[in-house]
């Protein structure tokens, strides 16, 4: 049973993250359309959906939860975006032209989150899913002429290869400008200026905010 006073949250964040750690779909739903019908289906993502879906990664960081819950409840969250947030009622946004990766990680959750917040949003996102090698991850993102690139990263390790992103689109005279978030951002949070990234988010709802404040400087 969930141990809700660890959770700061609101009562139906906290049923959903238990609706997560059952794997139970139908219960997800339901607890989507009932916030649906007191706050408006705009709001799921932000305030119900990434609020239940960091809490999981929390527990997971902490050894509480295993990776394939991680897993099942990003399909689950999918599912309730599927639902509730369908294409034709997102206006879309076509810029800044965006792209999201992970740098040679195999645990994407962050990704997975700050993909579904961005999108939920109206923006198109094209993602190049977790990369090994930075210097051709920055070639396509010239490329493909990209605004702005998110990074998320895991480990030390994977947020140290942000420098040899920046140092390859330099080279290549690119004008797109690095959002990088993750664990070692939070854990130092001047990190993401030594290794040149433009603009370093806390939580996956900083994304929209920071994708404004630089797509503005375009």
């Amino acid at each position: 049973m969930t141990d809700q006073a660890t959770l700061p949250l609101p009562p139906e964040v906290v049923a959903l993250f238990e609706a997560f750690v059952a794997n139970d779909l139908v219960r997800a739903l339901r607890i989507a359309e009932r916030w649906s019908e007191r706050h408006g289906a705009a709001s799921i993502i932000d305030d119900l959906a990434v609020p239940a879906l960091e809490e999981i990664g929390r527990r997971w960081d902490a050894g509480a939860l295993p990776l394939a819950q991680v897993y099942v409840s990003g399909r689950i969250c999918e599912s309730i975006v599927d639902e509730f947030l369908t294409e034709s009622a997102i206006e879309r946004r076509s810029l800044p032209r965006l792209g999201i990766a992970a740098l040679n990680d195999q645990h994407t959750l962050g990704k997975r989150v700050v993909s579904l917040v961005v999108r939920s949003a109206g923006y198109e996102l094209a993602d190049y899913g977790s990369s090994a090698n930075p210097e051709e991850l920055a070639r396509r993102a010239a490329a493909d002429s990209l605004d702005i690139l998110l990074l998320s990263a895991l480990m030390l390790s994977s947020a140290l290869q942000v420098e040899r992103v920046r140092r390859q689109l330099t080279s290549l005279r690119a004008p797109t400008r690095l959002m990088v978030g993750g664990a070692p951002f939070r854990l130092d949070p001047a990190l993401w200026q030594r290794v040149g990234a433009d603009a370093c988010g806390a939580t996956a709802s900083d994304a929209i905010r920071l994708i404004s404040e630089l797509g503005a400087g375009r």
